[in-house]
């Protein structure tokens, strides 16, 4: 095959493949569905399930709060509180800026005060818990970025 008929038919393939995704702009995609009412739910629910989890199983996870801390017991339950009151916040859409912002800090220090100790003494669920709040803090950020209170 000569290079200008190769060349020629990647153009065409190029071209096809260029018309399918023409289909699929912002607005087709979000016809009859909200995307961010989606995805504010699906960030939002496992907040306030693992809030509920503080309140359910508290004397558990006060070994998971750092010995120096005092009063584990009300730290958990405080916790278990603002993840709810953070999910709350973001499914109605009420002061979700402040509280995605207030999400993130607990996060952060969650990662600070609870997985980077673990973490660096290899242990790799420590790790996979700070990995994963992480990236949930990013996401509270980009959250709190996009909304206006």
């Amino acid at each position: 095959m000569r290079k200008s008929n190769i060349q020629s038919r990647f153009k065409t393939h190029l071209s096809d493949k260029m018309t399918h995704l023409e289909n699929f702009t912002p607005k087709a995609m979000n016809q009859g569905v909200n995307m961010k009412k989606i995805g504010k739910i699906v960030y939002a629910v496992p907040f306030a399930i693992f809030g509920l989890f503080h309140f359910i199983s508290g004397g558990t996870m006060t070994g998971i709060v750092p010995s120096y801390i005092p009063f584990p017991i009300v730290w958990v339950y405080l916790t278990g509180l603002a993840l709810i009151a953070a999910s709350v916040s973001i499914i109605t859409g009420i002061k979700t800026h402040l509280a995605t912002v207030l999400l993130a800090v607990l996060l952060g220090i969650f990662v600070v005060l609870v997985h980077l100790p673990g973490a660096a003494g290899g242990n790799q669920a420590s790790t996979i818990a700070l990995l994963k709040d992480v990236s949930l803090l990013g996401a509270a950020l980009l959250i709190a970025g996009t909304v206006k209170d």
